[in-house]
């Protein structure tokens, strides 16, 4: 078996040459995904999830607020009634 001979240097450049262009073509895609390219890309989508997300959150924390007003009525309420009918039987008109 004869040893291959060693390829010349302008077979390495051509080999090289294809394989940049390969990886330019990659890299030009993978920025059009990232920028959108028209359409709403990666960077986009990721902005408008975190708006929603931090919308639930303001949404969640006025809810919980709410709640609270909400028990703070119901319990003076609970006082005021028996109260209220203390006053109707002590005050007989």
């Amino acid at each position: 078996m004869e040893p291959r001979p060693a390829p010349s240097m302008e077979a390495k450049i051509d080999r090289l040459t294809v394989a940049v262009e390969g990886l330019d073509g990659r890299v030009c895609r993978l920025d059009q995904s990232i920028r959108g390219n028209g359409k709403e890309g990666l960077l986009v989508q990721h902005a408008l999830v975190a708006a929603r997300v931090q919308e639930v959150e303001r949404h969640m924390m006025e809810v919980h607020a709410f709640r609270r007003w909400l028990s703070l009525g119901v319990v003076s309420l609970f006082g005021t009634v028996p109260w209220q009918v203390v006053q109707a039987v002590l005050v007989k008109p």
